[in-house]
């Protein structure tokens, strides 16, 4: 996948379906990038989330960012 088609991609699906099969995910790197995604996808919905789900959200984040 390239960085124009995943900047216009709507779907998050075969994103996530790119990250998982590239070799490098087994690394730190890689699964910071997974950590990170899953919190982008959070930050879509975020407008649904009450306080706690929120403060969930960005401790993953921290986490992800290794704080």
């Amino acid at each position: 996948m390239t960085e124009a088609e995943w900047l216009a991609c709507a779907d998050p699906t075969p994103m996530l379906e790119f990250l998982q099969g590239k070799k490098e995910n087994r690394t730190n790197g890689g699964r910071r990038k997974l950590r990170l995604f899953g919190c982008a996808c959070g930050r879509r919905v975020m407008r649904l989330m009450n306080e706690w789900g929120r403060n969930w959200l960005e401790l993953g984040e921290q986490y992800a960012e290794g704080q």
